[in-house]
């Protein structure tokens, strides 16, 4: 389901040069807020596809918590979830 979500959006894979471009795309990458001498990084855009989001959300969530198996992802999604906390571990793996 969640492969079937993640390639529903994309017309046309070809369009995008670089997987960051995809995940922009999906709102899965950090607002940007600059004002001044100020510059920040926020919360995740949101733009795109709510169910596609929704659904690769879910499928880190279980890579992380759920699934027994050793994956270089998973161990560097906790490490990070240990260093950064868990909610952005989440974002970072669905990312």
């Amino acid at each position: 389901m969640t492969a079937l979500s993640v390639a529903s959006p994309f017309e046309d894979a070809s369009r995008f040069k670089r997987s960051s471009s995809a995940v922009a795309y999906l709102g899965l990458t950090p607002r940007r807020y600059e004002s001044g001498e100020t510059s920040r990084n926020g919360r995740i855009s949101k733009h795109g596809s709510l169910m596609t989001r929704k659904h690769l959300y879910e499928a880190a969530t279980t890579l992380l918590t759920r699934n027994l198996r050793f994956s270089t992802l998973k161990a560097w999604g906790l490490k990070l979830a240990k260093a950064s906390g868990f909610e952005k571990a989440r974002i970072a793996v669905a990312r």
